[in-house]
């Protein structure tokens, strides 16, 4: 190799490096950017939980509602609707808990 070949190779390798190292930096930053907005959806997925778990409580899975405007068919919609959006709501948790403090539990 000449030492032209091994100059430029070096500025190959010297601007490589610095691209990595301004990728590298911008993910850093975003990450702890997004450290608030990953509590912020938790917070938000903690106030959905209780409320659909408040509003599965309403919609009993007996026909105690004898006094109520819903049929049976719409209870049961409401409960199974109720289910699937609590169960999505505890697998985006356990994805959540596993990127706080930066570690996989």
């Amino acid at each position: 190799m000449d030492g032209l070949s091994v100059v430029a190779s070096c500025i190959a390798v010297i601007q490589a490096a610095d691209q990595t190292y301004k990728i590298i930096s911008q993910f850093a930053r975003d990450c702890k950017d997004a450290k608030g907005d990953l509590a912020a959806v938790s917070q938000e997925l903690s106030t959905l939980t209780r409320t659909l778990t408040q509003l599965k409580d309403l919609v009993p899975d007996g026909s105690d509602f004898s006094d109520s405007d819903l049929t049976n068919n719409t209870k049961r919609n409401i409960r199974d609707i109720v289910g699937s959006f609590l169960a999505v709501a505890c697998e985006t948790k356990e994805v959540l808990s596993g990127h706080e403090g930066g570690s996989r539990h």
